[in-house]
């Protein structure tokens, strides 16, 4: 390899690697990782786990509120009746949330709102519809609302709508549950990784599978700091790469 050739690749090299530096992390000294890991080896040896590689048991890291600090989401299969159990990691140790052997959400999936820092656990069975609203303050989840009917199973317009177990008209019910329907929800949380896949938190997990959610509506847009950090550094230093790399190349 000749002297020019090598200094090509001395700073070819030095750029990938500073824009490589440009690319946040999402918290990769925590704690929360071997704890996380411990439950999950622990939820193998529960009659809950179904060890099925395209039905059974998966898992995925959501953080809730926003605090950097991932709750995980623990699918116990991808049947209608299936669910997930929430964990928080709190003074080290993970601990579930909800009541006694609560699970949210059907067929293995729940959906969470960062803005609002709520879950929605949602069940839908032979025509009646059931919608549950939980806020997490960082400790626990708590109930906030709940709705139900039952028009998938009338016919004639008879259908009967409850909200918090109290029988409500139509138009009740609708003006109550719209607001939570406008917010921005994060869905099918809980079918990311598979049980075999537990090494991943002994090192980094991909940060594309952090699913730390930057708002991008039109009431909360990014601010400038945060557009130049996941926008225009990244998209300045590869067009740098990319202009040193033809003047090293054409000076070669």
């Amino acid at each position: 390899m000749t002297m020019k050739r090598k200094k090509t690749t001395a700073v070819l090299l030095s750029l990938i690697m500073l824009s490589g530096s440009a690319v946040l992390s999402v918290h990769a000294t925590d704690g929360w990782r071997k704890v996380y890991e411990t439950v999950l080896t622990e939820f193998q040896g529960t009659d809950y786990f179904v060890d099925d590689e395209s039905f059974g048991s998966m898992w995925n890291i959501f953080d809730i509120n926003s605090d950097g600090v991932p709750e995980l989401f623990v699918s116990v299969s991808a049947s209608h009746v299936g669910g997930c159990a929430i964990y928080a990691f709190q003074d080290g140790e993970g601990i579930r949330l909800g009541e006694e052997e609560q699970f949210f959400g059907e067929w293995g999936v729940t959906s969470a709102c960062q803005a609002e820092s709520l879950v929605k656990s949602e069940h839908f069975n032979m025509g009646l519809l059931d919608v549950a609203y939980y806020h997490f303050d960082g400790t626990s989840l708590e109930l906030v609302d709940r709705f139900s009917n039952d028009e998938g199973a009338q016919v004639g317009g008879n259908a009967t709508y409850y909200h918090n177990g109290e029988v409500v008209t139509k138009e009740e019910y609708l003006s109550a549950i719209n607001p939570y329907d406008a917010m921005h929800w994060v869905n099918d949380i809980g079918r990311e990784y598979y049980f075999s896949q537990l090494d991943l938190f002994k090192g980094d997990i991909p940060p594309a599978k952090v699913p730390v959610v930057l708002e991008t509506l039109p009431d909360k847009r990014p601010d400038l700091k945060t557009a130049l950090l996941y926008g225009g550094i990244p998209a300045l230093i590869i067009a740098l790469i990319s202009a040193m790399v033809s003047i090293i190349w054409r000076h070669s």
